[in-house]
């Protein structure tokens, strides 16, 4: 696939971008890249999570990758 233009973008990790309602508690997950900045083919997300938060289960029809900054993951 074939970029539709070949241009670089330097985007902020804003915590007052649009929230995603996957947190049940204990924390909060926002965009970063998502199809409202034009994104097509893929999405990140920041999830924020205090000790002993956790989000709702989530199932993905593709690969989906973590990457945990901090803490424990269990």
């Amino acid at each position: 696939m074939v970029a539709e233009t070949e241009r670089v973008r330097i985007l902020r990790d804003d915590e007052d971008a649009p929230e995603l309602p996957i947190v049940e508690h204990g924390g909060r997950a926002w965009v970063v890249v998502w199809p409202g900045l034009g994104a097509h083919l893929r999405s990140i997300h920041h999830i924020s999570l205090e000790p002993g938060g956790r989000t709702v289960q989530m199932e993905h029809p593709m690969e989906s990758g973590y990457y945990a900054m901090s803490g424990n993951v269990t």
